[in-house]
């Protein structure tokens, strides 16, 4: 038995003493007779009704894949999605070693997280559509460097207090991978983890490689996998947890922005299950990166680089809505124009990190040193310096 189990039991036997008094050995005319206030039942018992609630919210609200500290255990009641908060107050930047968190509605930053001691390099970052509950992945680098492909990622739960600095980091259990993470979300309700897979070069196939998607269950562990051709990179899922947008490159005939439905029944192809959008280099829209799927799945927004036709004139660099539907072009919410030498007819990238808040209508690209928080209806941006080192954001 649990030492909380222990106390439940001893509240409740309490209260039964009170409600029903048990039968004494002594003859009552023995003893004075004692009068219990009328009241007094009653009021334990809510007591006691308090106590378990209390009690059994906090064991309810342990994270989605998160290891039971010492002598619990994780059970079904513990396996709960996360509720949804509103827009998003915090937004968290990696910077390759670090984690920092900001102020989404200021750029003021809040904390520079502590690393935990098996990890010293963060590659990927995921937000939920719990505003202060962010998915973490990383590794230990070799020394200074960061490309230490032999050391096993590690997936990290970052729950941040109401202004924004760590209030706990908690690994999850049950995760495996051979390679750091170059690609990974976590589901908006905080139930599901998609991932790509490590490429692997398929023996005697002229150098040919394989990789895919995987969608972890956190709760029961069960592992859903899309196996394909080619690099697999920019996960990102609808509000709906089912429809996840992804960049497919050197994938023999395959390069392009898809939409993958992870309902769909176990397929031996990963495209064999999704659709494509568009296309993402050499057509109408320019060469395209970083997908981003609205919060109904019906558009995406996408990084382009985009050139002003006929004439080959000026490189931009664009953030654009998609219809999903059809790949075409809707609006372009923000652009960046490049200036330097060999701008013209040469992809030149001003930004390529996009992520969209699941609790409203904004957007926060990386520039330069800055990130920039993007209202999709008006278009309105606001910056805020983060520093020139930063890998990934979410929020």
């Amino acid at each position: 038995m649990t030492k909380t189990e222990q106390q439940l039991r001893d509240a409740l036997t309490a209260v039964a003493d009170l409600v029903q008094p048990r039968e004494q050995s002594q003859r009552a005319s023995e003893h004075p007779k004692r009068r219990h206030s009328p009241w007094l039942g009653p009021v334990c018992v809510a007591a006691a009704i308090v106590l378990i609630v209390t009690v059994g919210s906090a064991v309810s609200q342990r994270l989605p894949g998160e290891r039971p500290t010492s002598g619990s255990a994780t059970t079904a009641a513990a396996m709960q999605p996360v509720a949804p908060t509103g827009p998003a107050r915090f937004f968290a930047v990696l910077q390759m070693t670090v984690v920092k968190v900001y102020n989404a509605k200021t750029g003021a930053p809040t904390q520079t997280v502590p690393n935990p001691p098996d990890v010293n390099v963060w590659t990927t970052v995921s937000a939920t559509r719990d505003d202060r509950l962010f998915l973490l992945s990383g590794y230990i680098g070799i020394g200074a460097s960061s490309n230490n492909l032999n050391d096993n990622p590690r997936l990290y739960w970052l729950r941040l207090d109401a202004s924004g600095k760590m209030s706990s980091l908690i690994r999850v259990s049950g995760f495996h991978s051979t390679q750091h993470l170059l690609a990974m979300a976590v589901s908006p309700d905080g139930t599901r983890v998609a991932y790509a897979l490590p490429i692997v070069v398929k023996p005697d196939s002229n150098g040919d490689s394989q990789s895919g998607i995987a969608v972890l269950n956190l709760a029961t562990r069960h592992t859903q996998t899309f196996p394909s051709d080619g690099d697999i990179r920019n996960l990102s899922w609808a509000n709906d947890g089912r429809h996840l947008a992804f960049f497919a490159g050197g994938a023999h005939g395959h390069d392009g922005i898809w939409t993958l439905d992870t309902q769909a029944r176990p397929s031996k192809n990963l495209y064999a299950a999704s659709r494509l959008v568009i296309r993402w280099e050499a057509g109408p829209l320019g060469t395209l990166t970083t997908p981003v799927l609205s919060a109904d799945g019906s558009k995406i927004y996408a990084i382009a680089t985009q050139t002003e036709l006929p004439t080959g004139g000026p490189n931009w660099t664009r953030l654009i809505e998609i219809d999903a539907a059809t790949g075409r072009q809707l609006r372009v919410l923000y652009q960046q124009k490049y200036t330097g030498v060999g701008a013209d007819n040469n992809a030149i990238w001003q930004f390529t990190r996009l992520a969209r808040d699941t609790g409203s209508e904004r957007l926060l690209i990386i520039s330069t040193g800055y990130a920039y928080r993007i209202d999709i209806k008006t278009t309105h941006t606001a910056r805020t310096p983060i520093g020139p080192t930063a890998n990934d954001l979410a929020w």
